[in-house]
């Protein structure tokens, strides 16, 4: 007679570890972003710098030059309205990226980590969908691929338990998607543990999501009432007023 396997049965056991989904949430709060602040809310910049500092440490002096002279151009469109940006260019050829973002004053001023999230039906099926080549690169649809161009985080003020079948946010009014931020979704393809994790990034400004933020999903169209959502959490992570910029992180693993 064949063995049963249950929670009890170490087989079983080994057997459930497999193929576990978790979701860490990060929200980092720019709380100072007057005019006279630099602004740590200009999601162009950090990237820039990002792209440039790893050319630097690959040799890439192609993606270098390039990069640098994409910086160039964002430092010298903003050193008119922020004196602090003048001559940073200079601390480029030397400054480390813990140099470069207390220059820039990218740290945030608080930062809230939560975990957890539920699976819905329709984000499941959008993933399998796509595995089987059913997807599509045209935005707003249900099967619409989860790229930079397409993918977003909406929040909300709604603290209804998260359902499975849910196609959206609760929230009746205050609720928002916000695109990715550039490189994001993250993701290393490979045949290491490094590879079982993809992020998702978006960065809500000083006018947008000024509510209380009780819940969190990742969709695959930024556009209200279209696409999938693919997860859902309510989770009590603040009241975002006008005048700030808070970044929101999923970082998704199976393993």
């Amino acid at each position: 007679m064949p063995s049963i396997l249950t929670q009890d049965n170490p087989q079983s056991a080994r057997i459930h570890e497999r193929g576990h989904w978790s979701i860490k949430w990060r929200v980092e709060k720019y709380n100072n972003c007057d005019k006279d602040a630099i602004m740590p809310v200009d999601a162009e910049v950090l990237p820039a710098i990002n792209r440039l500092l790893d050319a630097r440490a690959h040799t890439s002096y192609r993606d270098y030059d390039f990069a640098r002279g994409e910086l160039c151009g964002l430092f010298r469109l903003r050193e008119k309205q922020h004196a602090h940006y003048a001559g940073l260019l200079e601390r480029l050829k030397k400054a480390s990226m813990e140099d470069l973002r207390r220059d820039l004053r990218f740290s945030p001023d608080e930062v809230v980590e939560t975990e957890g999230n539920l699976l819905m039906y329709g984000g499941v099926s959008c993933l399998w969908q796509t595995l089987q080549g059913n997807g599509t690169s045209t935005a707003g649809q249900v099967l619409t691929y989860f790229t930079n161009t397409s993918a977003a985080i909406g929040v909300g003020d709604s603290t209804t338990a998260a359902v499975a079948t849910q196609t959206d946010l609760q929230a009746s009014t205050n609720k928002l998607r916000v695109g990715m931020n550039a490189s994001y979704p993250a993701q290393t393809d490979g045949t290491t543990s490094a590879a079982n994790t993809i992020q998702f990034q978006s960065t809500f400004g000083t006018s947008q999501g000024n509510y209380v933020w009780n819940e969190q999903g990742i969709f695959n169209s930024s556009t209200a009432a279209t696409g999938r959502m693919l997860n859902r959490v309510v989770n009590a992570l603040g009241t975002k007023v006008s005048g700030t910029s808070w970044t929101v992180t999923g970082q998704i693993t199976i393993s």
